[in-house]
């Protein structure tokens, strides 16, 4: 005999189902955690919007501050820079920082064309990120909230 078979079987009938309330607990879990949008989508848009430009109103207010370089800005900046005028990464006269700093930009050492392999910099990260700087250097120029910009 299988475990299947049972001598008192009824036919097979289906439960009936019990209506749902508005607002009950039946239901899948979405729908008790994500109640629709009361106002329509209007809302659905202009509440990410909004919390988007208060985000970027604190990212942007004063991001050139403080007016120095920071940290591995000292690397990754003139990096990005260089990615811009060179298309990869060139070493930097001595006192880069104090050059930039005081608004110049011809911080980049010299070099003649049989002798460039002296020019080339060290790369030690992947070019992405310092392209995105150096975005952010091309749209702003080169100081302190160009190069935090995209950072």
């Amino acid at each position: 005999m299988a475990v299947t078979d049972f001598t008192n079987q009824g036919p097979q009938q289906p439960e009936p189902q019990e209506p749902q309330p508005p607002g009950g607990t039946k239901g899948s879990a979405r729908d008790r955690l994500v109640p629709p949008m009361p106002n329509g989508a209007l809302w659905g848009w202009l509440g990410p919007l909004l919390v988007a430009a208060f985000g970027a109103i604190l990212r942007f207010v004063d991001l050139g501050h403080p007016r120095a370089i920071m940290f591995d800005e000292t690397y990754y900046a003139k990096d990005a820079s260089a990615l811009l005028t060179f298309g990869a990464e060139h070493n930097v006269v001595k006192d880069a920082d104090k050059i930039l700093m005081g608004g110049g930009t011809d911080i980049w050492q010299q070099c003649a064309p049989t002798e460039l392999d002296k020019c080339a910099s060290y790369v030690v990260h992947p070019p992405l990120g310092k392209w995105m700087i150096g975005v952010g250097e091309q749209i702003f120029g080169m100081t302190p909230f160009g190069w935090r910009f995209a950072g």
